[in-house]
């Protein structure tokens, strides 16, 4: 099983270096959120520690509809859970070498019962989901390298809660309203 999973890793590695080189200079060459349009970009994030958290493997491809639009999907795992999503790229301004773009990501993580992967005793783990929104500012020099700055923002959701909010507002009741310490009900 080693053996195979070192193939694996040692065959995308080699894909993801040389599909750097291209014959042709074109328009978002080598750019890891904006493929050309009809193009398509992969990638692979993952991290090891012998102690927690547990590896992480996560990869995506990310397809070009225009040159400063694209979209794509994710995948993987954090160790002990899976998640799956979608993510969104658009270009707000473009000037020479600078770039304004949105980057917004949403992936879902299934609930599950008892062990997984790199668990060592049995747990459940409720349905729930993770969105994020970035701003990035670019600046790109004339050797290609890109100096990059970005704010967003993080959230996780409780599926079950998202989904008794959800029900609830358009039929309100006490046990649905806002506490005054600012806590939901649920």
């Amino acid at each position: 099983m080693k053996k195979i999973i070192n193939t694996f890793i040692f065959c995308a590695v080699a894909h993801v270096a040389l599909s750097q080189q291209s014959r042709s200079i074109g328009l978002n060459q080598n750019d890891p959120n904006y493929p050309a349009k009809g193009r398509f970009n992969a990638g692979i994030l993952t991290t090891y520690s012998g102690k927690t958290p547990p590896p992480v493997l996560f990869g995506n491809i990310t397809y070009g509809i225009s040159n400063k639009f694209s979209a794509g999907i994710v995948g993987g795992t954090t160790g002990n859970l899976s998640g799956l999503g979608i993510k969104l790229n658009a270009v707000l301004l473009q000037r020479n070498s600078f770039r304004m773009a949105f980057r917004m990501l949403s992936v879902y993580y299934p609930e599950r019962n008892g062990k997984y992967l790199f668990d060592r005793k049995d747990l459940h783990v409720m349905p729930w989901m993770l969105s994020m929104g970035v701003v990035d500012t670019e600046w790109r020099t004339n050797k290609g390298i890109r100096w990059a700055f970005g704010v967003g923002m993080l959230e996780t959701h409780c599926i079950d809660g998202m989904k008794r909010w959800f029900s609830n507002l358009g039929n309100p009741h006490p046990e649905s309203e806002v506490r005054e310490e600012g806590e939901l009900p649920f």
